[in-house]
């Protein structure tokens, strides 16, 4: 379900970076599955049964999107970092750089799935 915070926080960010990308990918995120989502520590947060599935940060010259079970997606894009050792994934957007939204749907909906399973 859509959260009107999340709608607030993107309406709030600078017009065309980073307001463009994080809706883009937030679009992408929806698609993925049907979320509850939220803000957590002043970032938009989706979450299914009450376990956290997607973050997302931004910050001036990059966004990132976290998997908290990114290692257990299949990645043969190779666009998911490791963060450290726990098995949380980034995919680091930069600006000026292209985003693969449809990709991003793709990861989501592995990661809506693994937490429906």
């Amino acid at each position: 379900m859509a959260a009107p915070q999340i709608d607030a926080f993107v309406s709030d960010l600078p017009e065309p970076w980073p307001r463009d990308p994080v809706q883009r990918a937030i679009g992408a995120i929806r698609e993925g599955g049907p979320f509850e989502e939220s803000m957590k520590w002043g970032n938009p947060f989706f979450a299914l049964d009450g376990r956290a599935v997607v973050k997302i940060f931004v910050a001036r010259d990059w966004i990132n999107v976290f998997f908290y079970r990114g290692a257990d997606l299949e990645d043969p894009n190779n666009l998911l970092a490791e963060d450290g050792r726990s098995s949380m994934r980034r995919m680091r957007v930069l600006r000026d750089e292209s985003f693969h939204y449809e990709l991003l749907a793709q990861l989501t909906r592995q990661a809506a799935a693994l937490e429906i399973a």
